[in-house]
Parts: structure tokens; sequence; C-alpha cells
């Protein structure tokens, strides 16, 4: 659970703040400060909070993102704007699913998103936005990792992945 600029000049950011590996064989949460903000000259982002919480019977694993605000202004694609992004993983034995909610602005005209995982958002110019990317998560049994708004820059220009929420299940037994 994160936001990351990576290969972006003048953005880049460590991803912040995470939870890191969560090993239970309890039901527990494990919650962790918000970062009040992420921020560089192109991109300002405020209240990044994650969130993992375990179940037994089933068991199942659910990491939550969520981001507050997020402004991200780069030259040559218009003005994203996003305020109360969640994004959503939950796996359990044999399965993983995923969702992000978000109100988007793009140019400072409201953006109506569907709910499909992996919806792509035209962008004036050039550049790539995916909503609700879905990827299964490597080295597992079930999981999935959920990045609520991942922004492709063209030409290698780098990527900004904003509320990445990533759950998975290992050694089941089966």
């Amino acid at each position: 659970m994160r936001c990351v600029c990576v290969g972006v000049p003048l953005l880049e950011i460590d991803p912040q703040p995470g939870t890191g590996t969560v090993r239970t064989a309890d039901a527990s949460t494990t919650d962790i400060p918000c970062s009040a903000e992420c921020t560089s000259p192109l991109l300002a982002v405020q209240k990044l909070c994650p969130e993992v919480t375990t179940t037994l019977v089933p068991g199942k694993v659910t990491a939550t993102s969520t981001v507050a605000q997020a402004g991200i202004g780069l030259p040559g694609v218009p003005l994203i704007e996003v305020s109360g992004l969640t994004a959503t993983s939950s796996s359990e034995c044999g399965k993983g699913t995923g969702s992000t909610t978000l109100p988007l602005k793009i140019a400072g005209v409201p953006v109506t998103v569907s709910g499909d995982p992996n919806t792509e958002v035209p962008l004036v110019g050039s550049g790539r936005l995916i909503v609700n990317e879905e990827l299964p998560s490597a080295s597992a049994d079930a999981g999935l990792k959920v990045n609520g708004i991942h922004l492709v820059l063209p030409t290698d220009g780098g990527e900004v992945i904003l509320a990445s929420a990533d759950s998975s299940i290992h050694n089941r037994g089966d």
C-alpha cells in the first residue's frame, strides 16, 4: 500500500507509507499512521493510509490503501485530480478480488470510471491512465495487487502509482 513515482524527473518519491509484510495465524488488523503528505514539484498527495486485516475461518486477508486527495501535473499530461481514492485487495484460498473507488477529474472535468478491472482512461496528448489496475500477486498461492491509479508516461518517461494494495495467501497446504 503506497504512493510511488518511478523514473519521472523531479518526481522521485520513495514508496510510502507501507505496512510491509503481514504474517499471522491470528485474526488481526495492522493499521499504521497515515503519511500526512507526499509532495514534489509535480505531485501533491495528502493523507495516504494503509491497513491490512486478516480473518480466520475462512482464512482471508484484505489490504486497503486510501488517498484523501491528489493532483498530478506533468508536462504534456492534463492535470489529474482525485479525492477519496480507495484501492482494496482481498485474498482467500483459491481467489483474489479487488476494487477501486474514486472521483476523478482530468483537466478540471469530472470523469466517470466503471468499476471494471484495468480500465484505461484516454488522455489528451500522451501517456496511459489505468484505473483499478489488477495484477496477480507474485509468488503467491492466491493473491491480487490493485493499483488505484497507474499513470504510465510515454517513451519511458516513468510512472506514478497511487493507492496500491496487495494481498496474498501463501502455503495453503492443499
